[in-house]
């Protein structure tokens, strides 16, 4: 009954926004009595409250993908906040000339998206939010031929890290697009020969996977101190710890917990802040991964799974222990909302949007909640 009051509500979803603000109105004055016992003592009266407080955030959450935060004394209905998570996002539009990319990352704000072309031109193409293209990434001087861009990670100030499979190099890049140099880290010639996945956290700490043959491996270092190592792990092998081909990475900002995509061993290593491994994601619960590789959370604690052989995205709850499988979308194909090899993944928690590379149908498709 749930799923089709919310299949219901995504059809009018137009017409919603319109009657948004009235809903939270109305919810927010029921908020006390839910909170203050009147459920536990007049049922009737009750059903009423979690039914209208039910209705009213649902109704908000399905067009906005976005909590009640201007209405703070709505408190979040834990069964209705579960089954809202478990909701996959429905496919938007096509960001298309996009020739085989690899990597998708969003600008803090949302307003720039940038994919990584690993055919063609060979650079970092930019589009604003419309899908439009702005903007094109190069190292000067480079050429197609001389450079393969992979991954893309955004920082908090908008600047753009890209791993270059060819160059052995992360390509640094402004908020304006200028190009402000490779990354070197501190005191380590060739600390970074193969760089792979990358991913920033809150705090600066920039991760890589090394794919050095032999030494698969993490880096972390301290991207705002000049590069330096802060810890490194892993080796090239299939047991607890070790790797074969690390691909992306996301970080938790709550615990530190770190995601690796452990592609050729088929599953999702989980390490704590230190490097310390504390679990893993592998076929279970639903859920199959035939080779994992763009990786991404967003803000309700749902981490991305890109699933390239299979043609899907896997979505978990990681808050939960141990996580739980929510959800897949995306099937393989070629329309609207199919994938033909995807790789990379990306998530704008602002605006509820999930960005997937696809590879093999040379765009970018644009999921929203």
């Amino acid at each position: 009954m749930f799923a089709l009051l919310v299949k219901l509500l995504r059809a009018v979803a137009p017409a919603l926004l319109a009657v948004k603000g009235v809903v939270a109105a109305l919810a927010a004055p029921l908020a006390p009595l839910a909170a203050g016992g009147v459920v536990g003592t007049a049922v009737t009266v009750g059903a009423v409250i979690v039914a209208t407080a039910t209705l009213g955030y649902g109704i908000y959450y399905v067009i906005t993908g976005q909590p009640l935060v201007f209405a703070p004394a709505v408190p979040e209905i834990p069964v209705v906040g579960t089954a809202l998570k478990a909701l996959p996002p429905q496919y938007v539009f096509t960001i298309t000339d996009v020739a085989s990319p690899l990597g998708v990352a969003v600008s803090p704000g949302g307003e720039r998206i940038y994919a990584s072309e690993s055919e063609g031109e060979r650079l970092v193409r930019v589009f604003d939010r419309e899908g439009r293209l702005v903007d094109r990434l190069a190292p000067p001087g480079s050429t197609a031929g001389g450079r393969l861009p992979v991954y893309v990670s955004v920082d908090r100030e908008s600047k753009v890290y890209v791993t270059d499979r060819l160059r052995k190099s992360i390509e640094i890049f402004g908020p304006d697009g200028a190009y402000l140099g490779p990354f070197r880290p501190a005191g380590a010639v060739g600390l970074l020969p193969n760089p792979l996945g990358i991913t920033l956290d809150r705090r600066g700490a920039l991760y890589v996977t090394d794919v050095t043959p032999g030494n698969h491996r993490v880096l972390v270092l301290a991207a705002n101190e000049g590069g330096r190592l802060l810890t490194a792990f892993g080796r090239e092998g299939k047991d607890d710890g070790e790797f074969s081909y690390p691909n992306g990475l996301a970080v938790r900002d709550d615990t530190g917990d770190l995601y690796v995509a452990d592609a050729n061993n088929a599953r999702i290593l989980i390490f704590d802040a230190e490097g310390t491994q504390k679990g893993r994601l592998a076929q279970r619960g639903g859920a199959s991964l035939g080779l994992p590789r763009g990786l991404a959370l967003d803000s309700l604690g749902r981490l991305y799974v890109v699933d390239t052989v299979d043609g899907k995205v896997n979505v978990y709850d990681v808050r939960q222990e141990p996580a739980k499988f929510l959800f897949s979308f995306g099937t393989p194909g070629k329309g609207d909302g199919q994938l033909n090899y995807p790789n990379g993944v990306a998530v704008d928690s602002g605006t509820g949007r999930v960005y997937v590379a696809d590879w093999g149908n040379n765009r970018v498709l644009v999921w929203a909640y």
